[in-house]
């Protein structure tokens, strides 16, 4: 038996801490920009509410990797959220 097969029984388990640390990273940056939204929409350059409704996908998204609820969803909203961020850093 090679180390791969192995290590195979544990892909699920690996799966799961990078949902949670990829959820944990998002929620992390979400949470600031629901609640300073306004201060954090002057320093971004951007409208208050586009800053509130990034907060609010970020961390819905997160919580939705997390419990495992709409994932697909939630990751295609994040992976908006990146392509935007991407954008704007260009």
């Amino acid at each position: 038996m090679t180390i791969l097969t192995e290590l195979g029984q544990y892909a699920d388990m690996g799966l799961f801490v990078l949902r949670v640390v990829v959820a944990v990273i998002f929620q992390y940056h979400g949470i600031p920009k629901l609640r300073r939204a306004g201060s954090m929409a002057a320093g971004m350059g951007m409208p208050t509410g586009s800053v509130l409704l990034l907060g609010v996908v970020e961390s819905l998204s997160a919580l939705g990797l997390v419990l495992g609820v709409q994932m697909s969803l939630a990751a295609f909203l994040l992976g908006i959220v990146m392509v935007g961020a991407i954008w704007k850093k260009m």
